[in-house]
C-alpha cells in the first residue's frame, strides 16, 4: 500500500514538473517571437526558457531518460547565452 502511495505521488510530482516545462516553454516561445526591440519581453523569455529547461531536466532524471536530458542540458547552455546577452554581460 505505502509503495503504490509512493507511485502515485510521483507520478503526481512529474506530472505537475512537466506541465510547468510544457507551459513555460511556450510562453517563453512567445515572449521571444514577440518581443521586438522590447528586452523586457526578451528576458522574460529566456528566463522562462530556463524554468522549461529545469523542469524537463527533473523529468528526464526521474523517469531515467537520457535523450531528453541530453537535449535539454544543452538546451538549458543556449538559455543561458540568451539570458547573459540580454543581461549585457556577454
Amino acid at each position: 500500500m505505502k509503495a503504490r502511495m509512493k507511485k502515485i505521488q510521483e507520478k503526481s510530482f512529474l506530472d505537475i514538473i512537466e506541465m510547468l516545462g510544457a507551459i513555460s516553454g511556450i510562453a517563453g516561445s512567445y515572449c521571444l517571437a514577440t518581443s521586438g526591440t522590447g528586452h523586457e519581453l526578451e528576458a522574460l523569455g529566456w528566463a522562462l526558457f530556463l524554468v522549461a529547461n529545469l523542469s524537463w531536466i527533473v523529468s528526464a532524471i526521474y523517469r531515467r531518460v537520457v535523450p531528453l536530458l541530453i537535449m535539454n542540458l544543452f538546451y538549458m547552455g543556449s538559455s543561458i547565452i540568451g539570458v547573459l546577452k540580454v543581461s549585457n554581460v556577454i
